[in-house]
């Protein structure tokens, strides 16, 4: 459960805020047979709505972005990221994944868990380092002087410019600073998550989930939902014309009824609006730069 930090319901704001409302969030473990907590106040606590569906203590998420091919999927530093897939089959290729283990590509809300960790006394207390490797490379991050203080940031594939996980620069695209954590949470490429726009009953879009609502999150209008690390990360602005979120500058693109799926962490390019806290949206169809991750349970 975390502490309540921010109920998501500011308006837009036309201007940045004077300061950053970046702040730690404060987590304690619980197991799945703890009462919910069930605050609704600044200053409560909430069970993350993430480990509810299996009703688990925890999963297992991909260390990197999913790697290698639709008949050999992978997790593994230093490969070419998967990209270029149709949400649809990267939906569909998580569930046939290992079945026995409830696999599935990452929904939004477990997303959201791994950012608020990050965001913890048990991560980094901040946004991990981009991944700034211009050939998709898992693992890598940015040197200290290849800026990712703008956009686009510098990214390329030299070791001036971007270094591996197993390196002290690799280090700091961890999400606890070290090889223990997850990488690629911020560049890379954009991550398809299991988020997306539930359209009325009389529209036949997104059929093919039937049955398997427990494997995404869904939403059906602008409305804040505790956990996601979207809403609560507010309020956004914009800069030229560009929403963000108000802690750290990352894109913070809402869903309607042309981009229905939701993409978290930016790509390699996207420099001060690449991070954890980043939430793009997108048509749904296959795309060079959109990949993303595994999680099973046990």
């Amino acid at each position: 459960k975390y502490k309540l930090f921010d109920l998501g319901n500011e308006p837009e704001s036309q201007q940045p805020p004077t300061s950053s409302k970046a702040q730690p969030i404060e987590i304690v473990f619980e197991n799945k047979n703890t009462p919910l907590s069930n605050g609704d106040e600044v200053g409560e606590y909430y069970s993350h709505p993430a480990f509810e569906t299996f009703k688990a203590n925890g999963f297992w998420v991909g260390k990197f972005e999913l790697t290698g091919t639709d008949g050999n999927p992978t997790i593994k530093p230093n490969q070419s990221i998967f990209v270029n897939k149709a949400a649809e089959d990267f939906f569909l290729l998580g569930l046939n994944y290992k079945r026995s283990n409830d696999s599935h590509i990452i929904k939004n809300m477990e997303w959201g868990a791994i950012a608020y960790l990050t965001l913890s006394d048990y991560g980094v207390k901040g946004e991990t380092n981009v991944n700034n490797n211009s050939e998709f490379k898992t693992g890598y991050a940015a040197t200290a002087s290849a800026d990712q203080t703008v956009v686009p940031g510098v990214y390329g594939n030299t070791a001036d410019i971007t270094q591996p996980y197993n390196t002290a620069v690799g280090y700091t695209a961890s999400t606890t600073g070290n090889i223990t954590g997850v990488y690629d949470m911020s560049g890379g490429s954009n991550e398809l998550v299991a988020g997306y726009l539930k359209y009325d009953e009389n529209v036949t879009v997104n059929a093919h989930h039937t049955g398997n609502e427990k494997y995404a999150d869904t939403y059906s209008g602008d409305l804040p939902y505790f956990g996601d690390a979207m809403r609560e990360i507010g309020p956004r602005y914009k800069i030229d014309y560009i929403p963000v979120t108000s802690w750290y500058d990352d894109y913070a693109y809402d869903l309607d009824i042309h981009y229905t799926w939701y993409s978290r962490g930016g790509d390699f390019a996207d420099g001060s609006h690449a991070g954890p806290l980043c939430f793009y949206s997108y048509r749904a169809e296959a795309r060079s730069n959109v990949g993303t991750r595994l999680v099973v349970m046990k």
